[in-house]
């Protein structure tokens, strides 16, 4: 189905990444094994395309152009997840289950899993850092807002330090909500 010529409005829209076996076949034989008595035709006998067995069992065939364009072959002895396309050079990266190593099909770096450890560790040591820093701030900021002092400001400071206080209070509970901080 084409979105441009289907009327999706009220659907909701999925990303769906499934891992497959698949082998080369020619739709001949695959309608051959289904049906061994149904006559096809030589061009449908012909057409290129690809015999896939899913995870559950389930075998189906799909045309070669049809095929290629959404699926492509994982790295020898690889268990991983497509995550994306890259669209400047077209190729997939993924993420390794095993390793959590994010890598690229075709694209071969042996230090690339070390690599993301370390920016990943220097990155979530930066973000403790900051959230140290910023909740000393602002508990000193609640401190004060609570105090006598705040209501004897002038109503423009007292504004903008109550906005202050309101904004860094939502930052505040966003690094809450990132497990590695807790």
């Amino acid at each position: 189905m084409n979105e441009s010529n289907a009327n999706c409005t009220s659907m909701i829209k999925y990303l769906c990444v499934k891992s497959v076996y698949a082998e080369p076949m020619l739709k001949g034989p695959y309608l051959g094994a289904l049906s061994p008595n149904k006559a096809v035709s030589e061009a449908t006998f012909n057409q290129p395309g690809y015999r896939i067995v899913t995870r559950n069992g389930d075998i189906s065939w799909e045309p070669k152009e049809l095929f290629e364009k959404s699926a492509k072959p994982l790295p020898e002895g690889h268990n991983g997840l497509i995550i994306d396309v890259d669209p400047r050079d077209g190729s997939w990266a993924y993420v390794n289950e095993l390793s959590g190593c994010i890598g690229k099909i075709g694209i071969s770096d042996p230090d690339l899993c070390s690599k993301q450890n370390s920016i990943a560790d220097e990155f979530i040591s930066e973000l403790k850092s900051e959230f140290e820093e910023l909740n000393m701030k602002f508990e000193k900021l609640e401190f004060f807002i609570n105090s006598d002092d705040f209501k004897y400001l002038n109503p423009d400071k007292s504004n903008l330090l109550y906005a202050k206080y309101l904004a860094m209070k939502q930052y505040h509970h966003s690094f809450w909500k990132l497990k590695f901080i807790m």
